[in-house]
């Protein structure tokens, strides 16, 4: 047989081939062109060693290629029921589901609402009561002493005591009408916890009373105003607790300034107390609470050492750096 013989037909088959070839491209992309050269080849050595129309064996791997690509395109546009879908589709519908509240999530969003609007109106009940009781009895005890200081002689040796009294009084009760509206007190804060605690000292300072005291180690530090106030209300309990209940003859006000704490000391020489015991009176128990939960409130450690006949000592510490990154936080 003539070599002219076996390049026609092979021509011819060549064509249809790549025809062939073209569709099933549409599905494997690629991978199907790169199969199809190979197969080409693969064809042209069977044509060349036979000599005769393509084999009924490359027939059937072709049908089984294109059977293939059929088969996995339409599994690509199924579900997993065989169910026809679109994935961007489903993709939109799952993620629409997930955006939309669970009935858990509805009935825990309520129950907080619910809490809250209950705090809120216990807390307006206690601004009600406490105006209408405490608040009104100091403004009717502050008028009586106003008229007590306007009577008495310039000369009397009450008279500057008194006079510091009205004062007094009238601060408490500004203090106590910002507190109930949630504000701070309109007066300028102090410049620093020591100067602070100096001023409460000079405040309730009297001749017969015990000696106070006021010392400051290391180098002052600029404290957030939060931490100032806590550190001073929380040492301003324990020295007046000191003042009505200890019998000292010395009350001291330590502020420590070291490398990585703030430390308040407030201790006394008095007759000391039974921790234990004193929890359980109803008339001590809200202040030292008081001191516990405000110390907790600014991550301070709070602690109180007493015995009988040997005094008390009051310790408030918080890391100093954490106190300066607030300061620097809130400016």
């Amino acid at each position: 047989m003539a070599i002219s013989d076996l390049i026609a037909p092979s021509s011819g088959f060549r064509a249809l081939i790549r025809h062939r070839t073209r569709r099933a491209d549409r599905f494997s992309g690629t991978a199907s062109r790169r199969n199809g050269h190979a197969d080409r080849g693969m064809l042209s050595s069977d044509v060349r060693h036979h000599g005769s129309a393509p084999g009924t064996d490359f027939d059937r791997r072709r049908k089984a290629m294109s059977s293939s690509h059929s088969a996995l395109a339409a599994s690509a546009g199924r579900g997993s029921d065989g169910v026809p879908t679109s994935l961007g589709h489903t993709q939109t519908k799952v993620a629409a589901q997930d955006a939309r509240p669970s009935t858990t999530q509805k009935t825990s969003i309520l129950e907080s609402e619910i809490r809250l609007e209950e705090r809120t109106r216990e807390r307006a009940r206690i601004v009600h009561e406490l105006h209408d009781t405490l608040l009104q009895g100091f403004v009717g005890a502050s008028m009586l002493l106003h008229q007590a200081v306007e009577q008495t002689p310039a000369d009397s040796p009450s008279k500057p005591a008194l006079s510091r009294v009205l004062h007094l009084m009238y601060r408490a009760i500004d203090e106590g009408r910002a507190a109930m509206r949630g504000l701070r007190t309109a007066s300028a804060a102090p410049s620093s916890l020591e100067q602070a605690f100096a001023n409460l000292l000079s405040e309730i300072t009297t001749e017969r009373g015990p000696r106070l005291r006021i010392f400051i180690h290391g180098k002052p530090q600029t404290l957030s105003p939060a931490i100032q106030e806590q550190f001073f209300l929380i040492g301003r309990e324990a020295v007046m607790n000191a003042l009505r209940h200890s019998e000292a003859t010395e009350i001291e006000v330590e502020v420590q300034y070291l490398d990585d704490l703030l430390r308040v000391v407030v201790r006394d020489n008095g007759c000391g107390f039974n921790s234990e015991s004193v929890q359980k009176k109803s008339d001590s128990h809200w202040g030292l609470r008081g001191m516990r939960d405000r110390a907790e409130n600014i991550g301070a450690r709070f602690e109180i050492r007493s015995r009988s006949a040997a005094g008390t000592e009051v310790e408030i510490v918080v890391p100093i750096n954490v106190a300066q990154l607030i300061a620097v936080f809130e400016k």
